[in-house]
This record gives C-alpha cells, structure tokens and sequence, in this order.
C-alpha cells in the first residue's frame, strides 16, 4: 500500500524576505509550513541586491571596526582598503544572515527545502506542489518567487551579457574585481548607491539614465542634490539619454545633450526589477496577473480561494521592508484577523555621498492626483546638530494639504535623512496635522527638530 501524502497547513514558495517571514508568522500561530526556495535563504535581496549593497556603502562610508575576519589594517580609510578585504567581510556577513535565518525557521518548526518548486494543480480542495519528482499537499499556498533583474533591448546587450561585459547586480556583486571604468545604466536608487560605492573602491563612475532626473521616485529637488553630491565626488553622469549601443568597450549614447561615448570595461545592468512567475504554474489554478505581476488585494488573497502571494511578485512595492508585512498581512488573513498594509507609509532611503529619503506625496505625483497642497521647507544645516555637518548642507521639504492640513509628504536631502524619515512615515501614514505636529516635543538639537524647524510653519 502506498504512503498517505503529508498534508501541510501552509506552503510557501520562495524563501526570500516575504517567504522566510509568512513562513515563521504562520509556524509561530500552530500551522505547519513547508517553504521552498531555489537558491539560497534571502533571496534577490542578500545575493544580489539592497543588503548585499548596502553593506559594500556601509563599508566604503567608513572605518570599518570588525576584527573577527581576519583582514589586516581595516582601520585605514576604507577607499583604500584591498577590495577583496571588503567583499570578504560582505560574503562573511551575509553567510552569517543565511545561517541565521534557516536557525530561525528551524526554531519555529518550518521545514525548508532547497529545490524549484511549482504548482501542479488542485483537486478535492488541495493544492498540489512538485519540487522534482516528489509533490506536495496544502490547503493554503503563499507565492513568494521575488523578482529578476529588468534586462532592456538596447543593441549589443546580448552579446555583452554572452560576453561579460553587461552584467547585473546579482553577477557584479560576486566578484571582488573592479573595473576601471564601470557605466552603469539606470540612476534609480540601487544604481545610484552601486555607483557610488564603486565609485569609493577605486572604479572610474559613469551613471547613464533616460529620464531628466535620477532617483527614481525620489523628490526631484532631493535626487538633485543627491546627485550633485555624486559628481562633486567625481561621478560622471549622462540624463535625458534616447538611445543607447553597447559595444566595443564601451556605452554609445545620443539624447539630449548631443551623442557620447562612454568608456566602460563593466556594464551594469540596474533598471530595476520584474516579478518571477515563469515556471510558478500559476495558470493550471487560472490566478490572474497583471503586468507580469501577480494581482492581489489588501489581505494579499489572489483571485483563487486559499492562495495568497506577497514581496516582489505583485509588484507593489519591490522592498525587503515591504515583503515582511505584506506576509505578515496574508498569515492574519488565513488565521481569520484582519489587517493590512498602508503602501503610503513605506519610504525610501538613498544612501551614498549624502542621503536622501522620501515618503508619501511628492509634488508630482500630489499634482497628478489633483490634491490642493502647499510645500514647506527648511535647511537640515539650520539644526546646527554639529559644526561640521553644517557645511554638508541639505533640506526637509513637507507637503501640505491645504483643505485638511495633513501632512501628506515628507523628503529630506543630506546628513540625517535616514533618521527624519521615520518620524515622517508615521506622521503620514497616521494622517497627522501640521497643526498636531508643531504640538509635539523632540529631543533637543535632534534630528526630530526639523519639523518644527525655521521656516517650515509646522
């Protein structure tokens, strides 16, 4: 007689943020989960992406203090500092954060298995999954693939890619070898601080973008200064580009600004991100996508009873930070609790040269809406936190909106963004006044002072 299938509460497919976290939400309220994942624990994120970077910018802003890697004389100034030293102590770190992060599914009860999974169908009420020749069985299923690096049509890109010379994050970040002259295409966030890292580790900079402004979504005045910042440090910048051509050992452009040619021994490749549903098998339960995203709704349900998907797949907000509660959304939601998430209150950072964070509104996008708002602003320098940060400069900007007097967005540019942002995502996100801000009490000649600094009226 054959062996009864094991039956599982919950299966989760993918182990990146949004994975790992469904899946130990879920184990932590008595449901048993089975998660699979295809590479290794952490997914895009670790590998190749935002902590894998941000700990190469980490280690580039400053001394590093680590004395457990083994790495001579680590105290010097980090732009000097052996850039295998550097990538050590990155892959160091993140191996540490995958161990832990399998320690801590295991503490929970989760079984983790490595191996590509998908679905297979569903019958009597359960879903099927195979991984390999075996299957699987659950009630509930969480999709959480992540996403892939956007790779465009420009002419000569396949055969860079063939040939090592256009590569992607996940590629670039592997290797300890820097490239004299490393052009990357994209000025959103991720491209701007992997340009300014390799900037600081000894690598001749060029940052090639479509649009008028880099930043992406940032406040445009806030990615101005940014950037200003970048070129000020020797970064090469190329905006407004219409075309572009790689070959030859180098980036052909023509735009705006005339054509150029632009030396590069390394393309990078940082456009941003599409989800990963090919090969997920979500057509034989008919789940509905929309521009490559999986479709879900404020409780992170599909269109299919029972499935529910969060981080990058559905395309809503591609961050670690955002995949976390979107999971924590869906196990509330198959537990019967309500909850939910509040896109608006997500804010971004840009760390590099100087820093810059944004969260809610910006001008354009409040003006797309039709809102009737007005901007205030201040220098972050009139805090006077510290005598020398005040020649690094930089400003708060806060919108406003006239009919309720809520603040509805928050940008900050230079030396304590990261920190202002914060503050700023719960006053938006809680739909605050600035009348009920300006109430508030801060922490003399802290960083929570600019809201109530000179000039802003809050």
């Amino acid at each position: 007689m054959a062996d009864r299938p094991v039956l599982h509460d919950l299966i989760v497919i993918g182990g990146g943020a949004a994975g790992q976290a469904a899946a130990a939400a879920a184990a932590k309220s008595g449901l048993s989960a089975l998660l699979f994942e295809v590479d290794t624990l952490g997914g895009a994120s670790l590998g190749g992406g935002a902590a894998a970077l941000r700990m190469l910018s980490e280690t580039v802003r400053r001394p590093s203090d680590t004395t457990d890697a083994g790495i001579a004389d680590m105290h010097r100034d980090t732009a000097r500092q052996p850039a295998a030293g550097i990538f050590f102590e990155k892959d160091r770190r993140i191996a540490s954060l995958v161990k832990e992060a399998a320690r801590g599914l295991g503490l929970y009860g989760v079984q983790a298995r490595h191996g590509r999974a998908a679905i297979a169908g569903q019958k009597n009420g359960l879903f099927a999954v195979e991984s390999g020749s075996a299957h699987f069985y659950t009630r509930r299923l969480f999709l959480a693939p992540g996403s892939e690096p956007i790779v465009p049509a420009f002419r000569g890109i396949s055969e860079g890619l063939q040939s090592g010379l256009v590569v992607t994050p996940e590629i670039l970040f592997r290797t300890a070898e820097i490239p004299k002259h490393l052009v990357v295409i994209g000025g959103g966030i991720m491209g701007l601080e992997t340009a300014w890292a390799y900037a600081r580790l000894g690598a001749r900079v060029a940052v090639v973008e479509m649009t008028e402004e880099v930043g992406g979504s940032l406040d445009l005045d806030a990615a101005r200064f940014v950037r200003e910042r970048m070129e000020e440090e020797g970064l090469s910048f190329c905006l407004s580009v219409r075309h572009l051509m790689i070959g030859n050992g180098a980036v052909f452009t023509a735009g705006a600004k005339g054509r150029q040619t632009i030396p590069a021994d390394k393309v990078l490749i940082s456009m941003g991100r599409k989800p990963r549903i090919s090969g997920l098998g979500i057509e034989k339960l008919g789940i509905y996508t929309r521009d490559n995203a999986i479709v879900t709704n404020a409780r992170m349900r599909t269109n299919i009873a029972g499935v529910w998907a969060g981080g990058d797949v559905n395309g809503r907000s591609m961050l670690a930070a955002t995949a976390r509660r979107e999971a924590a959304v869906a196990v509330s939601d198959m537990n019967g609790q309500r909850d939910g998430i509040r896109y608006e209150m997500i804010p971004q950072v840009l760390f590099g040269a100087t820093e810059a964070a944004s969260v809610g509104e910006t001008e354009i996008s409040a003006s797309a809406k039709g809102l009737d708002f007005e901007v205030r602003q201040c220098a972050l320098h009139d805090l006077n936190l510290m005598a020398a940060e005040e020649l690094i400069g930089g400003f708060a900007k806060f919108l406003i909106e006239r009919t309720s007097g809520r603040l509805i967005g928050a940008h900050f540019a230079g030396a304590h963004s990261e920190a202002a942002v914060y503050a700023a995502s719960v006053f938006v996100g809680a739909k605050f006044s600035a009348a009920s801000i300006r109430r508030m009490t801060f922490p003399f000649l802290s960083v929570g002072e600019v809201f109530r600094g000179a000039g802003t009226g809050l």
